[in-house]
C-alpha cells in the first residue's frame, strides 16, 4: 500500500485504518461498558467486522470511484489524451495495482483479509468466551508498530526529480513513480555525472513514468537500467549528446514499457541514439513517437530491431529517405 498510493491522505487513511483495527479492542475493553461484558466484547466484533471490511475493500472503492468521472463507458475505457499526462499515467499505472491482483503474494495479502472478515462474522461463540488480556495488549503494540513504520516512512525527504513520490516503509531511500529530469529547473546541462547524481539520490525500482526535458546536452547513464518497472519515456525540448549502448533500453532491463516520445528534440548528427535501437529492444513498447527533430536517417537493420507491430509516427523532422522494407515490415509506420 505504501508503494503504490501516491496521495498523501488516502495512505494516510490506511494506515489509521489498520491502527485503529488493532486499538479497537483495547479502547472497548478499557472505557466502555465495563459493567456489561456481553456487550463490550459485541461491540469489539463488530468493529473487527467493520474495519476489516473497510481496509479489504474501501479503499479500493475510493480507488474507483476517483476514475469514474474519467471512465467512457462506449469505449469501455480512457480516453487517449489521458494516457498522454504523465501524471495521470503514472498515478493510474500505480493505484490501479491497488484495485486488481497482479501477483501471487498479492492474492495472498488480499486473501487474508479477506480470511480476516470471514473468521470474524462466523466466530460469533467468542461472545460466550474469555480473550486473554496479553492479546489485546499484542494488537495494541502491532498497531504502534504499523504507526511508527509510517511515520518513518514520511518523514523521507521530498526529492525536486520526483515529481510523484510514495513512500514505503521498508524503502531506505526516497522511491518516485514519475520522474522528472527538468534540467532548467535543477539548473543542470544533463550531463552524465550530473544525471548520475540525480538519479542516485532516488530507488530505481520503483519509476514508472520518466520526464527528461530542458536539458541542452543529455548523456544518458546506465543507472537508467535499474529502471525495470518504467511504463513510459518522453524526452522533450531536449539535445541528446549521448545515449549509448550502456544506456540502452532493453527487454531485459525495462520489459514493461509500451512508450517511447521524443519530442522538440535534437540528436547528435542527425542520428538515432544507439540506445533507442539495442537489438534487445522491449516487446512491449508499441507506441514511438518521435516529432520535431533532426533525425534525417534511419538504421538500415531497424526493422531486425523494433517490434513490427508497434506503431511508429515519426513527424516534422528532416527524413531524407525511408527504405521501404520499413513501410512493408512495420504494421504502422507514418511520417508526417
Amino acid at each position: 500500500m505504501s508503494s503504490l498510493l501516491p496521495r498523501t491522505l488516502l495512505n494516510r487513511f490506511y494506515v489509521m485504518l489498520l491502527a485503529a483495527n488493532c486499538w479497537s479492542s483495547v479502547i472497548v475493553y478499557s472505557a466502555f461498558f465495563k459493567g456489561d461484558e456481553a456487550r463490550r466484547r459485541f461491540v469489539c466484533i463488530v468493529l473487527d467486522c467493520v474495519l476489516d471490511l473497510m481496509s479489504c475493500m474501501g479503499v479500493e472503492l475510493m480507488i474507483l470511484l476517483s476514475y469514474s468521472s474519467d471512465y467512457v463507458v462506449e469505449i469501455q475505457g480512457f480516453w487517449g489524451f489521458l494516457w498522454q499526462n504523465e501524471q495521470w499515467t503514472a498515478r493510474a499505472l500505480n493505484e490501479f495495482r491497488m484495485v486488481v491482483v497482479v501477483s501471487w503474494s498479492d492474492l495472498i495479502s488480499r486473501a487474508f483479509f479477506s480470511f480476516g472478515l470471514v473468521l470474524t462474522t462466523t466466530n460469533m461463540k467468542e461472545l460466550l468466551e474469555h480473550v486473554p488480556r496479553k492479546i489485546h495488549l499484542l494488537f495494541a503494540a502491532w498497531g504502534l508498530v504499523v504507526l511508527g513504520l509510517h511515520i518513518h516512512a514520511s518523514v523521507q525527504p521530498s526529492l525536486p526529480q520526483c515529481l510523484m513520490q510514495v513512500r514505503p516503509w521498508t524503502s531506505s531511500r526516497p522511491s518516485c513513480y514519475l520522474v522528472g529530469l527538468d534540467c532548467h529547473t535543477l539548473a543542470i546541462s544533463g550531463k552524465s555525472d550530473e544525471v548520475e547524481d540525480k538519479f542516485s539520490e532516488f530507488d530505481g525500482s520503483t519509476v514508472v513514468q520518466l520526464l527528461i526535458r530542458h536539458c541542452p546536452a543529455l548523456e544518458m547513464v546506465g543507472s537508467i537500467n535499474e529502471f525495470h518497472g518504467v511504463r513510459g519515456i518522453k524526452v522533450y525540448n531536449s539535445t541528446i549528446i549521448d545515449w549509448g549502448e550502456s544506456a540502452a533500453i532493453t527487454n531485459t532491463n525495462h520489459p514493461e514499457i509500451v512508450s517511447l516520445y521524443v519530442v522538440r528534440t535534437n540528436m547528435t548528427g542527425g542520428v538515432l541514439p544507439t540506445g533507442l535501437q539495442s537489438i534487445d529492444f522491449p516487446r512491449n513498447l508499441y507506441d514511438i513517437e518521435i516529432c520535431v527533430t533532426n533525425l534525417n536517417s534511419l538504421p538500415d537493420n531497424l526493422d531486425l530491431k523494433w517490434n513490427h507491430n508497434s506503431i511508429i509516427q515519426v513527424e516534422y523532422g528532416q527524413l531524407l529517405n525511408v527504405p521501404s522494407k520499413f513501410l512493408l515490415r512495420f504494421s504502422s509506420f507514418l511520417i508526417y
